[in-house]
């Protein structure tokens, strides 16, 4: 994986899935079993963490309770010998991009979640570093700072140009602000792509059901042609699939289909070919939205609605599939069919 100078890139995975570990060999806290870490070309695996000028801010922001958010930030650069006329340039010019200036004079203790988290943000930025690691620095905070802090740090990369790494398990901040994405489980690098591209272009099952607000929904069924026409067969369900996959011999037998809630639609204007038949099992009232679930033999899929739509469960529903949003996998391989 290369990851750009200046780029914002997220590594965004499960709990467990290698993520930290890997952010941490960046960091040199670490020790890497095979393989290479390159810097501007040039390997650091040899060289101390503190050689490595790479600055991390943590999710439980690590500040020391028994001195002021001033002597916090100037903490790294006394490290490593700054002279005090330099060391307070730094400090306050640092606590004036993050807006942290008011609270100089205050203890840890004395702050909220949400100036804590600055504070730490503004201790990783005080040394000007080649590389800034976040290690899921606002997954604890809530929906509200959440977002605020999102901005911020987006605005912050942009202002700043740092190369920027964000080490997080929830896919809307990852989505939000960085320029790629990496997808990672079970220490497997599944794709690196951008945002939208990971969205629309998932490279396999699990990218396809790991990333998005609401899963993408899965069939399980197989191939069948009859008289030109390619549909897939799930037990009592019939799929018709769009051109671009009719006219390949090169096809397993054995697929699953994915298809965003999104692009469904229950009962709205003509019936589609790839139109199938359910039962309601509930409705659910999100937001701008509603999601019905809908019953399909064994299986269930969600579908996005207007608000204005309501159904007792059991009720009987025609179900139209979007043609071109349909995405196939391999049901032996997992990989997309593109």
């Amino acid at each position: 994986m290369d990851i750009q100078d200046g780029e914002f890139m997220a590594f965004l995975g499960p709990s467990g899935c290698g993520k930290s570990s890997t952010m941490r060999m960046i960091a040199g806290l670490e020790e890497i079993t095979d393989g290479d870490i390159l810097l501007d070309g040039v390997s650091i695996i040899e060289r101390k963490p503190s050689e490595r000028n790479v600055a991390m801010a943590f999710e439980t922001y690590a500040l020391y309770p028994t001195l002021t958010v001033y002597e916090n930030l100037a903490f790294p650069l006394r490290a490593i010998g700054t002279r005090q006329a330099e060391v307070d340039v730094r400090v306050r010019e640092v606590a004036e991009i993050i807006g942290i200036t008011n609270l100089l004079d205050q203890k840890p203790r004395n702050l909220s979640s949400g100036q804590s988290q600055a504070v730490g943000l503004a201790r990783a930025l005080v040394r000007k570093p080649n590389v800034f690691l976040l290690d899921e620095p606002i997954s604890h905070l809530d929906t509200s700072q959440r977002f605020r802090m999102r901005m911020y740090l987006k605005r912050l990369h942009i202002d700043l140009g740092y190369t920027m790494v964000l080490v997080t398990h929830d896919q809307e901040d990852a989505m939000a602000l960085a320029d790629r994405v990496a997808i990672m489980n079970d220490g497997l690098l599944h794709q690196v792509d951008t945002p939208r591209q990971i969205y629309d272009h998932p490279v396999d099952l699990f990218v396809a059901g790991f990333i998005g607000d609401l899963p993408m929904n899965f069939l399980d069924g197989n191939l069948v042609r009859d008289n030109g026409v390619t549909f897939l067969q799930c037990k009592s369900l019939r799929i018709d699939l769009p051109e671009k996959f009719a006219n390949r011999s090169d096809l397993p037998e054995n697929v699953v289909l994915g298809i965003r809630p999104y692009h469904l639609k229950i009962g709205q204007g003509d019936p589609s070919p790839s139109q199938i038949t359910g039962q309601i099992f509930i409705v659910e009232t999100l937001g701008e939205m509603n999601v019905a679930t809908i019953q399909l033999d064994d299986n269930r899929i969600q579908v996005v609605m207007p608000t204005k739509y309501k159904a007792p469960p059991h009720t009987p529903v025609d179900v139209s599939v979007d043609h071109e949003r349909i995405r196939l996998f391999d049901k032996a391989t997992g990989k997309s069919i593109e």
